[in-house]
Order: structure tokens, then sequence, then C-alpha cells
């Protein structure tokens, strides 16, 4: 996955890597994993008009992630009885023997959950998190993203306005009395300067424990329509109670776009925003140099139908910002770096995901170049691969496409519209 405490402990050798012209053909030697996609009710910036429920893949697929090839749809949810034909995955995270799927559906709530689906047998899923308090069946407080945290099976999920956690028993750990984990029902320090609303809480991920506690921070990606409600946060590890400032751990205070921005080596453009800023959609966490530092990649997308590419301002790319934990309370997000703004290749993107082991990238990506509405060719989302070197200087470049023939690194169908979760096996 995008969000996995996995990826937190892996000990960053993702500096050093050098950068280079890399095809599919040329990699063709190397062992391919699974890439796991869910097709679902996505997110792709509040610019872009994404598919509708009952239009999207509403699937579960994998790609070899060397090769590109299809390995098939491991499973197809309107198909799949007892589940609801209303149903989508909006995330999926991998596991050892199986995966588990964070599912939405507005009209029948109690298919809210997260689902465990064996990579063997499948169609003998089971529902791994359902607690009905978790799962609101208000229907504003859409299920969106996930995060799994390895050290104790605990799941934290978000909904829109708030975030929960989920015990790997199933009991939901309650914040304040009987609110939710992260429950910012009023304004709530420089996390949440105001109360959420649509999009919201778009994107979630957890880091390891700052000492020897059994928890870390939880890092969360905000979008709206403004420029001030498209930030990047942190909350302490202990949750946060609505109202308490002191549980906000660190912020882009005024958004993302309020803090300046350099372009990348190899790259050249526009490095000021919009008066709307962008919105950030999904993010991977890399492990940095030291046990309290980090980098995280930040997918950005259009909040506004007007703007089309990156020529006047900064809308859609990828940025790379460094993440420094100054104590157990405390975090800092800087020096954000633009390392990708190609919007022929990046456009509306929705998921992200990161292999330490191989430093590569793979980013969901409306399958319309340069259309604000992606539904109106009915294509599916692709997926971008790309080699990451954080530490790259000119002429080398932070990220280096993988493609063959300029092409997408697997082109979108049926199974992808639209890809709302990425993780890699």
């Amino acid at each position: 996955m995008k969000k996995n405490l996995t990826l937190s402990l892996t000990v960053a050798a993702t500096l050093g890597f050098v950068g280079c012209t890399t095809t599919v053909s040329e990699e063709a030697s190397i062992a391919g994993k699974k890439l796991w996609i869910s097709s679902g009710t996505c997110f792709s910036g509040p610019g872009i008009t994404t598919y509708a429920q009952t239009a999207t893949g509403n699937a579960i697929s994998s790609y070899d992630t060397v090769s590109g090839s299809f390995n098939g749809v491991t499973i197809k949810m309107s198909e799949v009885a007892p589940i609801d034909v209303n149903t989508t995955p909006v995330d999926v995270v991998n596991r050892a023997d199986d995966i588990l799927i964070l599912t939405e559906n507005a009209s029948q709530q109690i298919n809210r959950r997260v689902l465990r689906i064996p990579k063997l047998a499948p169609s003998t899923y089971t529902s791994f998190i359902n607690d009905g308090d978790a799962f609101s069946a208000i229907a504003a407080q859409i299920p969106k993203a996930m995060a799994y945290d390895t050290t104790d099976g605990s799941v934290q999920f978000s909904k829109t306005i708030a975030a929960e956690k989920v015990t790997a028993g199933n009991v939901r750990v309650v914040k304040g009395g009987a609110n939710a984990w992260i429950n910012p029902a009023a304004i709530t320090g420089t996390c949440f300067p105001a109360v959420p609303a649509t999009p919201g809480i778009v994107d979630i991920g957890l880091i390891a424990p700052f000492t020897l506690g059994v928890d870390g921070k939880t890092i969360m990606l905000h979008a709206g329509a403004t420029a001030a409600t498209n930030r990047i946060l942190a909350v302490q590890r202990t949750g946060l109670t609505s109202a308490t400032a002191t549980d906000c751990a660190g912020v882009t205070a005024g958004g993302v776009s309020t803090i300046a921005h350099l372009n990348g080596p190899t790259l050249a453009g526009p490095v000021a925003f919009n008066a709307a800023g962008a919105s950030p959609t999904a993010m991977v966490i890399i492990p940095g140099a030291s046990a309290t530092t980090y980098k995280m990649i930040v997918s950005y997308s259009t909040p506004i139908a007007t703007l089309f590419d990156n020529n006047t301002s900064f809308n859609t790319g990828l940025v790379v910002w460094d993440v420094t934990e100054g104590s157990d309370t405390t975090i800092a997000f800087a020096n954000p770096v633009i390392i990708y703004r190609n919007t022929n290749v990046v456009w509306a993107p929705s998921a992200l995901a990161y292999d330490a082991s191989t430093r590569s990238l793979y980013v969901a990506v409306g399958g319309a170049p340069g259309v604000i509405n992606q539904t109106a060719s009915n294509y599916g989302y692709n997926v971008e691969k790309f080699t990451v070197d954080l530490a790259a200087v000119a002429p080398n470049a932070v990220l280096t496409r993988v493609h063959k023939d300029f092409k997408p690194f697997f082109t979108g169908n049926e199974n992808t519209r639209c890809i709302s979760g990425l993780s890699v096996e």
C-alpha cells in the first residue's frame, strides 16, 4: 500500500539511486511482484470529474510490477454475494497472505467495512473491521482511505470529516468519550482551522513511533476548493479531540501553496500557484536518513475546472516534502520540491504506491490527459511507473519514467474506472 507502517519502518536505502532513461523491456529480467489495485469511487482533485460509483470498475485486480502485464481480476464487488451491488472499494492494503479492502456504500451503510480477502481463495472473503459505530450510517461520512499498523494490527481510516481507529479485534478506539479517534467537529488548532467538508480528509498514513511507544503520529491530506483547505497535517499518536489545539502535531498552515516550492533538477516552469492553490490527492511516506526524518511524495491536482496545465501556475504534478519530527509531539513539513510536472503523463492523479526494494513509484492517473471530465471518453485510469532518486542533481532527475514507446506503464480498462487505491505486494 501507499499507507502502510511497514514502509515507515523500512530503512531508507532510497537515497543515492542514479536516475536514467528506463524502458519496461530493460527491467524484464527482474522478478515481478503484484501491484494491487482497487477500482471504485476515487478522488483526483476538486477540479476533476470522476466516475460515479455505479460506473466504476468496482473491482480488485493486480498487475505485474515489472512487465505491467495484467494478472487478472481478484474480486468483482458487484458479482460476489452477499456484497451489496452498490458497494465500492476505496482503498487496498497488501498483507502477507491477504489483502484488506476498505469499502463504501452510501445507500447500504452496513456494507461500509474492511474486508479481508485471501490471495489464494478470494471468494472466501471475511469482514476484518465492521464496527457499527466506527462506520457511521451517516451518508456524508464516506470512507476514503486507510492505514494498517503492522505493530498491532489496528486500522485507521478517514471518512471525510473524521478518522477512526479500530483494533485488530474489531473494537473501536474512542477519543473524548464516544468520539472518533480524530474528531475535528469544531476548529482544532491549525490542523483544522475549519470543520472538514467534502472532499475533506482524502488520505491517511502512519509513521513509526518517535520513542519506544507503540504508536506513531498520523499524517493526513486534507483537500478542498480553496488554498487554506488544501493542506498536509499530522495528529498526535494519542488521536485528536475536537477543539483541543495541542492534538495537532504539525501542519502546512495556510495550505500547501503558501509554502514556497522549487523545481527539482532538470525541471523548469512556474512554481507559483493560482489563488486556490493545488489539491493534494495521495501520498507515500519514505523513511529518511534518520529515524525521525522522512520524505513524503504527494500528488497534486487542479482544484478548479479551468486549470488544464502548468503553463501559468503549478497545478498538477508530484512534489516531495521533507518531514521532520522535532519531538514526540511535534512534526514539520518543509522544503517542497516539484519532481514531476508533465501533465501529458501525470494528470488527475488519484493514488500512489512505493516499492522500497526497487525504489519504484507507481502513480494512478486519469486515462485522458488534460481532460477535466474523466468520464467523457469512458477510459479507465492508467498507471505510470517511475524510478526514484531522492538525492538526484542535474543532469539526473528525481523521477525517471519507466515506459515502452512513451506509453503508460499499463493502460487502463473497464476494471480501472477509476483507481482509488494502490498497494505493492
